[in-house]
């Protein structure tokens, strides 16, 4: 976080990243990335979407157990499980640059979790690993935020109605309006419900 070190996951041909995957970090200093390790991952295991907790710690989702969970590392290489969930907080990489976990400023984390049918926004607390889940009527939702203050936009949609991009309020946990939301030439009662 304070510009020292860079992390990055890494994995080889004909691996995937979805299957192994490392979570390596390296120092930077004076235009060179220099001293690479690897803090996690094995040819096991899937490490997705590191992101900075401060300059010490990184938050990052490992399937470790099974289950692709939040969890945290310190550059030690000291692990430990966040959340212990049967579902998925991640999906698999088929496009580079999905966020799975934005951190925010009061160091929770929103991220995405359940049921392919049915997932739900969080906000994860790391000290007492907990979570909330927002209040929306979605129910397919992008991996990536953005996040301003007390809001957080997302990109998601619902068995009954299009996709969206929604404001999140953090203090609230819930969404409280679509901002842009695709029109849908047929009404949505024609919709089936994925189970």
């Amino acid at each position: 976080a304070d510009g020292t070190d860079f992390c990055g996951i890494a994995w080889g041909h004909p691996e995937r990243a979805w299957d192994c995957t490392l979570c390596e970090v390296a120092d930077v200093g004076y235009g060179e990335v220099k001293n690479v390790r690897t803090l996690t991952g094995s040819t096991t295991m899937s490490v997705l979407g590191p992101e900075w907790a401060d300059d010490r710690t990184l938050f990052f989702i490992s399937d470790e157990t099974g289950w692709w969970n939040p969890w945290r590392i310190d550059l030690t290489g000291k692990a430990e499980q966040i959340i212990d969930e049967h579902t998925e907080w991640a999906e698999a990489l088929w496009h580079l640059g999905r966020r799975f976990i934005q951190v925010l400023n009061d160091g929770r984390f929103i991220a995405v979790h359940g049921q392919v049918d049915n997932r739900k926004i969080a906000i994860v607390d790391p000290k007492t690993r907990r979570f909330r889940d927002v209040s929306s009527n979605l129910t397919q939702i992008d991996s990536t935020f953005s996040v301003n203050e007390n809001h957080a936009y997302i990109v998601g949609g619902g068995n009954s109605l299009p996709q969206v991009l929604a404001e999140v309020d953090l203090n609230l946990l819930r969404v409280t309006r679509h901002i842009y939301e695709t029109k849908i030439p047929v009404d949505a009662s024609y919709f089936t419900k994925p189970r």
